[in-house]
């Protein structure tokens, strides 16, 4: 089975709750991240946050969450998002929580895919496992 494409694309518009100024534009993100994105995503937030997260407000704690969650599955964005060094330098929160969620719904989305897949090719499986020959062991195992 192979894996539906772990990109995803969408586009936001949202009107920034500090500054007022309108933020559109498509993102292209991944779905999943490879454990090798998860690291760089972890050493982000640790950057964000500081040497003792538990020290930082819940508020800081979630926007460094989502910071670097973005900055690791963000593959393509527009100017707006990459000049400001994957939104941390942006003023206002909710554009940040708008980029988060399409994220999430992305990678939603993609598991649901999956789980779809999954679900069609069991069958298929389960006939082709009755049809296999079996092993000597597994005869007496089953026995």
């Amino acid at each position: 089975m192979s894996l539906p494409n772990i990109e995803s694309t969408f586009s936001v518009s949202v009107k920034g709750d500090t500054t007022g100024h309108m933020y559109l534009g498509p993102f292209t993100v991944r779905a999943i991240l490879t454990k090798r994105e998860e690291f760089l995503a972890d050493i982000r937030r640790r950057e964000l946050v500081g040497p003792l997260p538990e020290d930082a407000l819940p508020t800081i704690r979630n926007n460094a969450y989502a910071l670097s969650q973005l900055y690791a599955r963000v593959v393509d964005a527009p100017a707006w998002w990459r000049e400001s060094d994957s939104g941390a330098n942006l003023h206002d929160t909710n554009v940040i929580a708008e980029v988060f969620a399409k994220s999430l719904e992305a990678a939603e989305e993609w598991r649901k895919k999956v789980s779809g897949e999954a679900d069609k090719a069991e069958p298929v499986v389960k006939k082709a496992a009755k049809r296999a020959p079996k092993d000597e062991e597994d005869e007496a195992d089953a026995g």
